[in-house]
């Protein structure tokens, strides 16, 4: 394996590894803080970007910056529903699609 490889494989382990604790993370934010319609809000996407390549990635920075577009979606928060415990978010940029989060 070259450097160019094992790089990959590292980012591709620590972000299949990672993926529920991320979502565990958020969630806890989530019961942590208050939340209002209007606020940012983070998506993990169900598919990871496949046009972004992490294998050319020299910078720390760039990388992090790679794996949140790769991984997630922003958007806002437009309804929040506690009683049941769900709430909307319209995504920004390349998704204007509308999810519903329990």
């Amino acid at each position: 394996f070259g450097r160019d490889e094992v790089f990959s494989l590292s980012a591709y382990y620590f972000d299949t590894m990672n993926q529920q604790s991320d979502g565990a993370f958020v969630g806890e934010l989530l019961t942590k803080d208050h939340v209002a319609v209007g606020d940012t809000f983070w998506v993990h996407k169900a598919v990871p970007d496949p046009s972004i390549d992490l294998s050319r990635v020299r910078d720390p920075s760039e990388l992090h910056e790679l794996l949140t577009k790769k991984n997630w979606d922003s958007g806002v928060l437009t309804v929040i529903n506690e009683e049941e415990n769900t709430a909307s978010v319209v995504l920004h940029e390349s998704s204007a699609r509308a999810r519903s989060i329990p």
